[in-house]
């Protein structure tokens, strides 16, 4: 009988300690691998009293704002004399509530995801104030920076006489007025391919085979996120012709 309370006691001080190791873990549910951290660093945070999407790209319901959005639509400063500017980052553990100035201290974390640019989060740890206020001199949206350019390399590309439907052509788009659906080949006797990304600039009609000088592109937008494009750069040759009309 004496041994029962001994036991429950080791396993309840068992389970304080786990709870207290994941409690001093601020990192642990953030959902950033850490292989990928670069540097984390302590710091304070202050953080206005609205929320706002920085681009002009698109519109945003304030109930998304204000619900769904944890990235880059809080306003901060890092030091009470500095103005205003967007926060692009997400805050984790923040129950955030409009109408209220905060001042947060948390770490800051940069890391690098998966094929993509540097990023970084904020953790909140504590918050040190909330005062109700009505954050003024609030930055303004900006037009949404245009891609980066990383990578071009010239090419010849066999184009057939007709086109077909690509499954990342946009939906409803019309396909002989879109950038997709080519289908090209390397050589004259190859093998016709669907074309793996658009071809913009490219004053295409059915019932021709062109051959084409093209820039093979690979581009980075701001998020992040690569993506492949051709650009039109020269009409070597252009014939009426079936390319799939059999011999």
């Amino acid at each position: 009988m004496k041994k029962f309370p001994l036991f429950i006691f080791i396993l309840c001080a068992a389970c304080s300690m786990w709870t207290c190791t994941e409690r001093e873990d601020p990192l642990k549910n953030i959902g950033i691998d850490r292989e990928s951290i670069v540097n984390i660093e302590e710091m304070t945070l202050y953080v206005a009293s609205v929320k706002m999407y920085p681009y002009t790209d698109r519109e945003i319901s304030e109930d998304d704002l204000y619900n769904k959005y944890t990235e880059g639509c809080f306003i901060v400063k890092y030091a009470q004399h500095l103005d205003w500017e967007f926060g692009k980052f997400t805050v984790y553990d923040f129950p955030y509530e409009k109408g209220y100035e905060y001042k947060l201290r948390g770490l800051m974390v940069d890391f690098l995801p998966f094929e993509a640019r540097p990023a970084c989060a904020f953790v909140c740890q504590e918050i040190l104030s909330k005062e109700p206020a009505d954050s003024q001199m609030l930055p303004e949206p900006q037009p949404l920076p245009d891609p980066i350019l990383l990578d071009s390399v010239e090419r010849i590309l066999y184009v057939a006489s007709d086109k077909r439907q690509h499954p990342d052509m946009p939906e409803g788009e019309n396909l002989y007025e879109s950038a997709w659906g080519f289908q090209v080949r390397e050589t004259p006797n190859t093998e016709w391919q669907l074309y793996d990304r658009p071809i913009y600039d490219f004053d295409y009609e059915k019932g021709y085979e062109y051959t084409i000088e093209v820039a093979e592109e690979i581009w980075e937008d701001f998020y992040g996120r690569m993506f492949n494009a051709a650009h039109w750069k020269a009409t070597l040759s252009k014939q009426e012709k079936d390319s799939f009309a059999k011999p």
